[in-house]
């Protein structure tokens, strides 16, 4: 399945919206190449960043104050979340960032692909696997407060990126 809207994600609202993404040269050479973009895992990411892919802090405690079950549960949930879960970043902006670039270019070799959501969209049209869009919000993880019915998933993960 190609792109498809998804309930926890909130697409931007103009889909010329112009979109960054930076990379080394190693990285470019392969999009080329093989005419595809790399999604790692949300384990693969949390290797670098250990609050990837982790649910929020209510949520722990709420399991943890349910009992070691539904905490083994939870940790069970996330664990398939991370390896069953891909990610592609994008910096959202008129302009190139100069933060961006210091943050996913090391050295001098790099470049900024631009597109805008419409493309990338499209991009997606022959994908077997299904694809979301959707805006990070950046919350306070600490006091983020999800629902304790509902099961781990996509919209626990876009709570708190």
């Amino acid at each position: 399945m190609p792109y498809q809207t998804h309930p926890a994600f909130i697409e931007p609202k103009d889909r010329n919206t112009r979109l960054w993404r930076y990379m080394d040269l190693a990285r470019l050479l392969s999009v080329i190449d093989t005419g595809t973009l790399f999604f790692p895992s949300v384990a693969t990411l949390s290797k670098m960043d250990p609050y990837e892919g982790e649910p929020a802090l209510a949520r722990i405690r709420a399991a943890q104050a349910r009992g070691a079950d539904e905490l083994r549960k939870l940790r069970l949930q996330r664990d398939i979340f991370k390896h069953l879960n891909f990610f592609n970043c994008w910096h959202m902006n008129d302009s190139e960032s100069d933060a961006m670039w210091k943050l996913y270019i090391k050295g001098s070799e790099g470049v900024a692909i631009q597109s805008n959501v419409r493309c990338v969209i499209s991009s997606f049209a022959s994908c077997p696997d299904t694809i979301y869009m959707g805006k990070v919000r950046y919350v306070d993880h600490a006091t983020l407060a999800t629902p304790a019915d509902t099961s781990f998933g996509l919209s626990d993960y876009t709570g708190f990126r």
